[in-house]
């Protein structure tokens, strides 16, 4: 899985996007910048052919330019981040998530118009369940898929990257696997010593 998901990362852009235009990206490599300021955050996660996407991009853009000063309208476009989308465990296009200043994450399952999107973000997410430790892209699951999609990644460029070199498949792969079982171990470790942490420090 982490192969196919990585090569879907390394695609090459096929079609222009046609969705929210206007709506600040999320990538793995501003994640930890956005995610830190002082405000909640409405994030959708959207694949650039997928048709729902592109029919709620026009309330989405809005909800963007409306919330602005008060809160953070992202996107994210998971053909391409698929360490977030794995870390989110993203399943369907679009997936909306709230995630609250203090780290508390939930799934938004309402009708995707501007006016119940506007609604939800306006206080009607304080009523609905936050995901649980376990399922949190903040918890130790969510934190080890997003960083094992992420080096893998990685290696296939590296891969790439020693054949170019001038070294067989063999030797290429061996250097790769190696490189992939260090990392494994040492995410492994760290996390299993991070297990107990609250996700939601602020909550009640």
């Amino acid at each position: 899985m982490a192969l196919l998901l990585g090569q879907a990362a390394l695609a090459d852009e096929e079609e222009e996007d046609e969705t929210s235009q206007g709506v600040p990206e999320l990538t793995w490599l501003n994640f930890d910048e956005q995610m830190s300021q002082d405000k909640e955050v409405l994030l959708q996660f959207y694949a650039p052919w997928c048709a729902h996407c592109k029919q709620m991009a026009a309330g989405y853009e809005r909800l963007a330019v409306e919330k602005k000063t008060s809160m953070l309208v992202l996107r994210c476009d998971a053909t391409r981040e698929a360490a977030l989308a794995a870390r989110f465990d993203v399943r369907s296009f679009p997936t909306i998530f709230h995630l609250s200043k203090g780290r508390e994450v939930r799934k938004y399952n309402g009708r995707r118009s501007f006016e119940d999107m506007s609604a939800y973000v306006d206080g009607q997410w304080r009523h609905q369940e936050r995901l649980s430790l376990w399922a949190s892209p903040y918890g130790p699951i969510g934190r080890l898929k997003g960083l094992i999609i992420s080096a893998g990644t990685s290696m296939i460029h590296a891969y790439a990257m020693l054949l170019k070199l001038g070294l067989s498949q063999f030797a290429a792969g061996f250097v790769i696997f190696v490189a992939w079982a260090t990392v494994v171990l040492v995410v492994v470790l760290g996390l299993a010593s991070l297990g107990g942490e609250d996700p939601h420090p602020h909550a009640a």
